[in-house]
């Protein structure tokens, strides 16, 4: 009965021969008899030598395996989602290190805002919130806001000081289009 059993499981399910080996390899002769033939009588005691097991793709290494069968493993520094230029680096040390400022990371997002669609703010926070990302570059650490890091990614960051006007400027591969002003834009979706 257990035999018949076995044999319709093996038979409806894809399994490799190896895994079948092993299958196998744990029942008693009697069972692998059953399997063998379904309807003959029982075998007579023979010396059976079953095949030692083959390792399968997918399984998990045993204790035996040696550190070089398994793959090694890189730890590679991550890129930033956005770049500063050295422009945007005095500027900000410069804004971060006023007393007022003391403890306060600059937070940079993007809002449904203008023509376009969107537009990036700018705003000063005491603690990152959940998933948002920490950029260090040249001993400053801005934020960019977890909502906004698929519109941001890739971008550069510069600051402009000219006479009529200071400002950030960003560099933004991801844009598709922008409002004659330059104030908003909308990126690829």
């Amino acid at each position: 009965m257990l035999g018949h059993l076995w044999t319709r499981q093996i038979s409806r399910s894809s399994l490799r021969e190896g895994v079948i080996r092993n299958f196998v390899r744990n029942l008693s002769l009697y069972e692998i008899h059953n399997l063998k033939n379904p309807h003959s009588s029982p075998p007579k005691s023979q010396n059976i030598q079953i095949p030692p097991p083959t390792r399968l793709r997918g399984a998990t290494p045993s204790n035996e395996t040696s550190k070089k069968e398994l793959a090694p493993t890189r730890h590679m520094p991550r890129k930033n989602v956005i770049k500063l230029t050295p422009d945007a680096v005095n500027h900000l040390r410069n804004m971060l290190n006023e007393p007022a400022m003391k403890d306060k990371l600059l937070r940079i997002g993007v809002k449904q805002k203008g023509c376009a669609g969107q537009a990036y703010s700018l705003e000063y926070i005491a603690q990152p919130e959940k998933f948002d990302e920490i950029v260090e570059q040249d001993g400053i650490r801005i934020i960019v806001a977890r909502r906004a890091l698929l519109q941001i990614i890739g971008s550069v960051m510069d600051y402009k000081d000219d006479e009529l006007q200071s400002r950030f400027i960003f560099t933004n591969p991801n844009i598709k289009s922008t409002c004659g002003c330059g104030e908003s834009f909308s990126t690829i979706k």
